[in-house]
């Protein structure tokens, strides 16, 4: 017997109910049941549906699912599903990788590795993207809100180098040099500050 299992995922991760639909369809995977949890995988799996649906099935069903992300936020506690799975006898199939993890059989330690590999790479993923896929479907815009503008600057740590060169007349060319960076800018940054000259004002304003 197969079943099917999906965490609650308001953020969405593209491995949803119609990707594991559309890849069962694909491999030929029929459930005897689809679970889907209606508690977020950021909570520890034992205490959702999941560790009762472990609990549950018997020596030679399989477990099945999109991918590890489905189970698990990391790659500790897929480690730890897998290791529960194994000695309960249960397979577990990830259909994004067509990856079966068979207790009664030997590992292929290489091919576990690169299993693993591809599972942190989506974990790391996820991470990354999460804060991108929140603000999107709140419909808050991305980036730095027009007219707002940054509490720190990356010349900042220059600042006291730049001011001294400033009083020393060194030409605002030569101190981006100094410092490493582009002409515009330090420029830029001077504006920013208001440590341009009202000539130099002037000219930013004629351009």
């Amino acid at each position: 017997m197969i079943y099917g299992y999906l965490a609650e995922e308001k953020e969405g991760t593209g491995g949803g109910r119609l990707a594991l639909e559309t890849e069962s369809k694909k491999l030929g995977i029929k459930f005897k049941s689809l679970i889907e949890d209606p508690q977020s995988n950021r909570i520890d799996w034992k205490l959702r549906e999941l560790g009762q649906l472990v609990k549950t099935m018997k020596k030679g069903e399989t477990l099945a699912t999109y991918e590890a992300l489905n189970l698990a936020r990391s790659t500790t506690q897929f480690l730890e599903i897998v290791e529960t799975l194994a000695k309960k006898g249960i397979k577990l199939h990830l259909l994004k990788y067509n990856k079966v993890f068979n207790p009664g059989e030997m590992i292929d330690t290489k091919a576990f590795l690169e299993m693993l590999k591809r599972c942190e790479q989506d974990y790391e993923h996820k991470r990354e993207h999460e804060p991108i896929e929140k603000r999107t479907l709140s419909g808050v815009p991305l980036g730095r809100p027009k007219g707002r503008k940054n509490k720190s600057r990356k010349l900042d740590k220059h600042l006291p180098e730049i001011k001294k060169y400033l009083a020393l007349k060194i030409s605002k060319a030569s101190i981006a040099k100094l410092i490493g960076c582009h002409a515009q800018t330090l420029y830029n940054y001077l504006d920013d500050k208001n440590l341009l000259n009202e000539k130099e004002v002037l000219e930013r304003e004629q351009e």
